[in-house]
């Protein structure tokens, strides 16, 4: 319950039921070991349409980048089908500030996240919050997420970028994969999130 003003009550506030909509955790990874990836098996399930995941990941390797792929008990989702776009800026330590703009509109090896992860220090983690839309499919025919991705990266320079996706094929998704262009990751700290009151 919690307390809300009521139109036409003069005598303060009124318990009243909270709204049901939230977030239900439905998969977590976390390790401060390398992994060639980090994989999420079965985290879209047909109880939500709508999921967000906040995350953190560090590379072993500098001027790397963090992709992301979909999955399902098929195998990774293959093709020139990922489709993104993130258009951000970044600072340096003249405090000049730049554009920074990354995409693809047919890339076969997976959505781009990031690009020059620095790997100098445990500082400089790649930071994500995303909503992935229907990756089930079960109302539209193609998978869509949006969110911000803000890093430190190996040029010295801080970024900050929106970012949007879209797999431009049929067929369901029922995981993901996050893996670096070149050697592993060093360390992560994921979590996904059913949105509730999604979906049929």
């Amino acid at each position: 319950y919690m307390l809300t003003a009521q139109s036409g009550n003069t005598g303060g506030l009124t318990w009243a039921e909270a709204p049901s909509g939230g977030l239900v955790k439905v998969a977590e990874s976390y390790s401060t070991s390398e992994v060639s990836n980090v994989t999420f098996t079965d985290c879209f399930t047909s109880t939500y349409a709508s999921y967000r995941l906040i995350g953190m990941f560090h590379a072993v390797s500098s001027g790397t980048k963090l992709e992301l792929n979909y999955k399902n008990s098929g195998g990774t989702l293959s093709g020139a089908n990922y489709q993104y776009l993130a258009e951000g800026q970044r600072i340096d330590s003249s405090h000049s500030i730049e554009n920074a703009a990354n995409g693809n509109y047919a890339d076969g090896g997976g959505f781009e996240l990031t690009y020059n992860l620095d790997d100098s220090s445990l500082n400089s983690p790649a930071c994500l919050d995303l909503v992935f839309y229907d990756p089930r499919q079960s109302t539209f025919s193609h998978k869509n997420f949006n969110g911000m991705i803000s890093h430190y990266a190996s040029d010295n320079k801080f970024y900050c970028q929106p970012i949007a996706g879209r797999y431009k094929d049929s067929g369901d998704a029922t995981g993901l994969i996050f893996s670096i262009s070149s050697g592993n990751i060093k360390r992560h700290d994921v979590v996904i999130y059913g949105l509730t009151d999604t979906g049929n």
